[in-house]
């Protein structure tokens, strides 16, 4: 049987629901936060890509990264807990100067 390629649907929070206090703004700044409506991410899903959509195309928002969990032996993927992604357009210029034959558009 051939794979099914799933989705879901999340919604953007501010970036302060997903960091450990007291980390620098910068730090701050290359992460975006969502939180799940009936779906979320789950521990398979790091390293995934999150999209946008903009009349009809879809651009590459963040890289799936963490999940909200109350220690590492104790994993649940709620749909309410903060997600967090790192932001493709901060890391833009590095990814031009280290990944070849990227298309131009």
């Amino acid at each position: 049987s051939v794979p099914t390629l799933r989705e879901g649907v999340m919604q953007q929070v501010s970036s302060q629901n997903c960091m450990v206090e007291g980390l620098p703004i910068e730090t701050m700044n290359q992460y975006h936060c969502a939180s799940g409506t009936t779906q979320t991410i789950c521990v398979g899903d790091f390293g995934s890509s999150t999209f946008i959509k903009s009349k009809n195309r879809f651009y590459a928002l963040g890289v799936t990264s963490t999940i909200q969990q109350e220690d590492d032996y104790n994993i649940q993927c709620i749909p309410t807990s903060f997600s967090t992604f790192t932001k493709v357009l901060y890391f833009s210029k590095w990814i031009k100067t280290h990944v070849k034959d990227l298309p131009e558009s």
